[in-house]
């Protein structure tokens, strides 16, 4: 845009150049000759001589502008036409990957151990992570969670080896293809939210824990880039089993609802989209405050339980009520790590900078209140996925 404004500005001025010299010459010549009579025929070989450095000069200036607006217009139409060349390359070479992604995804079979439960395609993707639920043993602070979570990943996926590796190699040359091409931003973030769009819940929580491990490093740039896991539930994942069990699932539903309106609300606060540095979620017994200072370096989320309001029949954060103090705070501090920490693989965030805090406080039947924080020591802004 700025070199076309240039351009532009080399064009007016040219412009004004060539209007400016043909008054110029023509003031000179009236002025040459202001002692004509009026009668007096003129000099046919001055008029001739004036017209000619006229036409000469502005002329050449003229021509040279529309010979340069002529190559414009012709480097303009081939760079459209090199635009349209490539977005037709990425939209067939993209489709095409998507046709091959489906049809390996159809590939996935799942027995028991029974060899009496059959299913196919992402129904048996499904069925695997089910297993690595009942498999999975929590461990007892973040990165012993994280790490069982990995192995038993591992563990279910090795059986399906051949067929994974094949489907997450395709998964990512198709976010490959569409990062590396020449085309727009916009035409980039278009085609990954189409791909985006066909992956399941199971899906991002198995593309999730692939990209923690040695096979799918890799894919954490592009899962970064085009906020793929951005609709992953925080309860589909396996860190979350030991507070998942105390919810049906409707709590478990309203649950996931209400802890992602968390993680967008922190995200609108952090980029400055917010004209306040606080956002909440509040109803008589319950409430759910966002803050964040003014060089968004701390981020800061409260929940409070007013204990002299019985539990509404109707509310979104009820299932909050299933837990006691201490185990709302653990899920809580969990939950806050993994959205600044985990949830991005720590490319956004440098750990070392992070100074992670909760606390718990309650007054006998009266408010019980959870604040889990974290600050960035060297005062950067904290960043979360889109």
């Amino acid at each position: 845009m700025g070199l076309k404004k240039y351009e532009n500005a080399i064009i007016i001025v040219g412009l004004i150049i060539s209007f400016i010299g043909s008054l110029i010459m023509v003031y000179l010549f009236v002025w040459h000759h202001k002692d004509a009579s009026t009668n007096m025929a003129l000099d046919t070989d001055a008029v001739g001589d004036y017209g000619s450095f006229i036409g000469g000069v502005v002329g050449t200036i003229l021509s040279i502008l529309l010979l340069y607006l002529t190559f414009r217009l012709q480097r303009e139409d081939s760079e459209n036409n090199s635009r349209v060349y490539e977005n037709q390359i990425l939209n067939d070479e993209f489709f095409h990957m998507l046709e091959l992604y489906n049809d390996i995804a159809e590939r996935f079979e799942y027995y028991n151990d029974k060899k009496a439960v059959f299913n196919k395609g992402k129904e048996a993707l499904k069925s695997l992570l089910e297993e690595m639920y009942d498999n999975y043993d929590a461990g007892t602070n973040f990165n012993q969670r994280r790490k069982v979570a990995q192995y038993e990943y591992m563990n279910v996926i090795h059986s399906h080896y051949e067929t994974a590796a094949v489907y997450y190699r395709t998964i990512y040359r198709i976010f490959q293809i569409i990062d590396e091409t020449k085309c727009e931003e916009d035409k980039k973030v278009e085609y990954a939210k189409i791909m985006r769009a066909q992956l399941t819940s199971t899906e991002l929580v198995m593309l999730r824990y692939n990209a923690m491990t040695l096979y799918g490093l890799k894919s954490k740039q592009y899962l970064n880039s085009y906020n793929i896991l951005k609709h992953i539930q925080p309860f589909d994942l396996l860190e979350m089993k030991k507070w998942r069990a105390s919810l049906n699932i409707q709590e478990m539903s309203l649950a996931n609802m209400t802890l992602q309106n968390v993680r967008f609300l922190a995200k609108d606060l952090l980029t400055g989209e917010s004209e306040k540095l606080y956002k909440q979620m509040k109803d008589n017994r319950y409430c759910l405050r966002i803050e964040t200072n003014d060089t968004y370096s701390k981020l800061m989320v409260m929940v409070s339980i007013d204990n002299t309001f019985v539990t509404p029949k109707y509310s979104q954060m009820l299932w909050l009520d299933n837990y006691t103090p201490d185990e709302l705070e653990d899920m809580m501090n969990y939950f806050f790590y993994d959205t600044v920490c985990l949830s991005n693989f720590n490319m956004f965030n440098k750990r070392t900078d992070l100074h992670f805090h909760h606390i718990k406080k309650i007054v006998p039947d009266g408010l019980t209140t959870i604040t889990v924080s974290v600050e960035n020591k060297k005062g950067n802004p904290i960043k979360l996925s889109n």
